[in-house]
């Protein structure tokens, strides 16, 4: 494909492709880089050329099903809706499932994932729950970006955010305390296997916690990223509200899965060299997600 070519697509091209490419991105769970918004932009910028509803990213294939055209998957797509609505206290029928289906096998640790979306009346936020084949749960996502935060006592946003991130290794010390708590929670309403005996490692990524170097992340979202290490080489991700701890979105990796996501991480913590491994990911040249 020309480079005209895509400049001529980019100036018709369906804005679903472009939400679809954003989705991925959001998915990924990592602060990318712009080599992976560009990857993304132009596979977007080529299915729409091409007409075709699959593209690869990140060497990450992601196909695009659409629902009315794959009926047998209404159940699990209903099934969304209920595994939504018991995690946000609305109703099952509060939540209208798009008509966008993303399949995933790649190697970022989503094998053979189903991903279905969700609109919702009664709340602003995003909404997804993704399924393994055997049916488990991947990833469930309520977070709400522009969700207030407890600011009592503060008199700015950035008052707030400094009074907890002065010191990350504080902040670190306090979320990784209280990891056990937060994943039992989730353990304790049937969401997740694993619990707080099994946990190999609790780590929250002290480096997107220095305002100084990366302000405009830290300001900007409510939330975190904890990562939670298993003693049977699974692992989770809770994205929580840093005012509270509590947990808006989850994700689980199988042990089949744990060594191929998040750029190695989990690797790097259960071998102990996650400082080794963030000075890689920051290198320009590594081929890294983010």
């Amino acid at each position: 494909m020309k480079g005209e070519e895509i400049l001529f697509a980019m100036n018709d091209i369906d804005t679903r492709y472009l939400e679809n490419a954003a989705e991925a991105l959001h998915n990924t769970r990592v602060r990318p880089r712009r080599r992976l918004v560009r990857t993304l932009l132009v596979a977007a910028v080529i299915a729409a050329f091409m007409g075709v509803t699959a593209f690869a990213a990140g060497g990450r294939i992601q196909e695009i099903w659409s629902l009315r055209q794959k009926p047998e998957l209404a159940d699990q797509a209903a099934q969304g809706a209920r595994d939504l609505a018991r995690f946000t206290g609305l109703a099952p029928e509060d939540f209208t499932v798009r008509d966008d289906i993303h399949y995933e096998d790649g190697d970022q640790g989503q094998t053979e994932v189903k991903s279905y979306f969700y609109n919702c009346g009664k709340r602003t936020g995003t909404f997804w729950v993704n399924y393994y084949a055997n049916g488990e749960i991947h990833m469930l996502g309520t977070r709400d970006d522009g969700a207030p935060i407890d600011m009592d006592g503060y008199s700015s946003r950035l008052e707030f955010f400094q009074s907890l991130y002065a010191d990350p290794l504080v902040f670190k010390a306090k979320v990784e305390a209280a990891a056990p708590a937060m994943l039992d929670l989730l353990h304790a309403d049937g969401w997740v296997k694993g619990s707080s005996e099994h946990i190999l490692r609790a780590y929250l990524n002290e480096h997107w916690l220095n305002v100084t170097e990366y302000e405009d992340t830290c300001l900007n979202s409510s939330y975190e990223e904890l990562y939670l290490l298993m003693d049977d080489d699974s692992a989770y991700c809770l994205w929580f509200k840093v005012d509270d701890l509590s947990v808006a979105d989850f994700m689980y990796f199988t042990p089949q899965d744990m060594p191929n996501t998040r750029n190695g991480l989990f690797r790097a913590l259960k071998d102990g060299t996650e400082e080794e491994w963030w000075a890689w990911l920051q290198s320009p040249d590594n081929g890294a997600l983010g």
